[in-house]
């Protein structure tokens, strides 16, 4: 790539193509921190495995109560 390009991707930060999972199984286990994460960072894929038929089951460790900031957690507990 020549210098003045445009693009600012080079040769050093450029990853392999993601390779495709094994999606030869029935039954998954999701561990987050927080109840959003997923939604932020797994949706599509969960999305997709329920469509296939398997059993996604979550498991968050904390239920999010310091989550939103203009609230306290006593009262952003319960949403």
């Amino acid at each position: 790539m020549s210098p003045g390009s445009g693009n600012a991707t080079t040769a050093a930060t450029e990853l392999p193509p993601l390779q495709n999972i094994d999606e030869n199984w029935e039954k998954a286990l999701a561990v987050v921190a927080h109840p959003d994460d997923l939604e932020y960072s797994a949706a599509a894929a969960i999305a997709r495995w329920t469509r296939q038929g398997k059993t996604i089951t979550y498991c968050m460790a904390t239920s999010g109560e310091a989550g939103i900031d203009d609230m306290m957690p006593e009262d952003a507990g319960p949403l």
